[in-house]
């Protein structure tokens, strides 16, 4: 159940992620362009795309305007400090790379859901916001929501964590390397 959940958190993160792939407009905020590319990548899904297509579709319109680096340095916690700047990017490329390969897995599945956005939370410094989309399906009277965060960096705004039904993707990337980081630990006495 919860990798179902997990499942539809990172199918719905790439549809938002591919919002900032597009080129911002002037008078669109952040969210705005979230929504937007959302719906370019609904339609495109509608065309049935194969799997490479997807996985081209989203490293070149869509992994630009995530903020890997970020989400490593979340993922990574007081870890993350103690490691070379080679390692935070090697780090960085390896969530890219799996958050990417998981989103074409669950893409090739799409069927022609539908999306509904909230009003968007800005702190009061406004340089961070959460973004909340519903998934819409037939017969489902409480539709998975997914919430996106839109944090303001030096080269714009980024999408820096999802969470499906209250379940971080850092979250999830630090279990796990606090996972690996375990076994690496103990490797030895094996």
């Amino acid at each position: 159940d919860m990798l179902k959940r997990f499942a539809v958190l990172l199918v719905s993160a790439f549809w938002a992620i591919s919002a900032l792939a597009q080129q911002p407009q002037l008078d669109m905020s952040p969210p705005a362009q979230l929504e937007r590319g959302v719906y370019k990548l609904l339609a495109f899904m509608g065309q049935r795309p194969q799997s490479a297509e997807i996985a081209d579709y989203l490293d070149n319109n869509v992994a630009n305007f995530f903020n890997f680096d970020e989400m490593a340095r979340l993922a990574g916690g007081a870890y993350y400090y103690q490691i070379t700047p080679l390692q935070r990017s090697e780090m960085a490329e390896e969530i890219k790379r799996w958050f990417l390969t998981e989103l074409t897995l669950k893409l090739t599945s799409y069927r022609g859901q539908g999306v509904k956005f909230m009003r968007p939370r800005y702190n009061r410094e406004g340089d961070e916001a959460i973004v909340s989309m519903y998934i819409l399906q037939p017969g489902n009277y409480y539709p998975p929501r997914i919430d996106f965060r839109l944090q303001k960096f030096r080269q714009g705004w980024a999408v820096s964590d999802v969470a499906a039904s209250g379940q971080s993707a850092v979250m999830h990337y630090r279990k796990s390397l606090s996972n690996e980081l375990t076994y690496r630990q103990y490797q030895p006495y094996r």
